[in-house]
């Protein structure tokens, strides 16, 4: 057993997600591996057991020789650090002195779980006395997480390659701008349907998730209607096969190219010398420009910044 007061004090992790690094610990003892025997540190270094008495209420991510851990979800045996994740509560292993009978679930704590897609985080409270928490080293998955529509929520898919091959396209459709994400269809698998999940890339540079689209064709639409997507956007959309049946994944997720969804100034910049020569300019727009229904005026408005000796001038055309 252990004896003491704690101190200890943890602040920022709760205005922190959970999955982002500043939202969690690591635990990377390698004595809160389930391999781990413990019974030799019993003998001649029990101070070097661990004990979690004091461990702050905190998110938690659990390493194991540099690779992600998990917490067992089986009954673990004793002195192999002891320890069960199971319906959000943990458990210790606990066996009567001189005794063959054991009791997988004798201490209950109550935990919580985070799936991060590469790994979990688990929300641990501090133990009865000197009892640890365990984890053993995770599986390679391959995950797909749609994090900001539906937060902890990803599948496993498996690792095949369907070569989809995904491709954005504009279209009009009834006076209104759409883009068109195209793939491939294999024709020798059973009857397929796909994930398609929209992202574009966020001021910061980040891919956020914007549309999540389960259909039984080879395309999906999203509309550029200044909510999801605007003028300026550069948009990926990220397809996964399942049986159609069994909704089992067949495929790894595959991400198309980017698209720009906006008006295009080639080349990007001129030095213009005062030599009255011409200089082209073209102005490309990737997306099609929808004219008022009434009316014989079909225009845009263009702004161009032209630098002159450190002055700046603006035209509008």
């Amino acid at each position: 057993s252990s004896s003491g007061l704690c101190y200890t004090l943890v602040t920022g992790l709760f205005l922190s997600q959970p999955c982002s690094p500043e939202g969690h610990h690591i635990l990377h003892n390698p004595y809160h591996s389930t391999k781990f025997d413990s019974l030799e540190l019993q003998r001649t270094a029990i101070q070097d057991l661990i004990c979690d008495p004091c461990l702050p209420p905190a998110w938690y991510h659990f390493m194991i020789g540099n690779k992600p851990a998990e917490m067992p979800t089986r009954c673990v045996e004793m002195n192999k650090f002891p320890g069960e994740s199971k319906r959000l509560t943990a458990c210790a292993t606990w066996q009567v002195f001189s005794g063959d009978t054991k009791d997988c679930c004798l201490f209950q704590i109550p935990i919580a779980i985070r799936n991060c897609g590469e790994f979990f985080v688990y929300f641990l409270q501090p133990t009865q006395g000197c009892m640890g928490y365990c984890a053993e080293a995770s599986e390679q998955k391959h995950l797909i997480c749609i994090e900001a529509l539906y937060p902890g929520y990803c599948i496993e898919v498996k690792l095949t390659s369907l070569a989809l091959q995904p491709m954005i396209n504009p279209q009009l459709v009834q006076g209104r701008v759409y883009l068109k994400c195209t793939f491939s269809q294999p024709t020798s698998k059973p009857p397929l349907q796909y994930m398609v999940i929209w992202s574009r890339l966020s001021t910061s540079g980040k891919k956020e998730q914007i549309q999540l689209d389960t259909t039984l064709q080879p395309f999906s639409y999203i509309e550029m209607n200044s909510i999801n997507l605007r003028l300026g956007d550069t948009v990926f959309c990220t397809v996964t096969a399942f049986m159609r049946n069994t909704a089992e994944q067949l495929s790894l997720p595959e991400e198309s190219k980017s698209f720009y969804a906006g008006i295009k100034f080639l080349p990007e910049s001129l030095q213009i010398a005062e030599d009255g020569k011409e200089h082209d300019l073209t102005i490309l727009s990737t997306v099609p420009i929808v004219c008022p229904q009434h009316g014989n005026s079909c225009k845009i408005t263009l702004q161009l910044s032209i630098e002159d000796l450190g002055k700046s001038f603006i035209h509008r055309h």
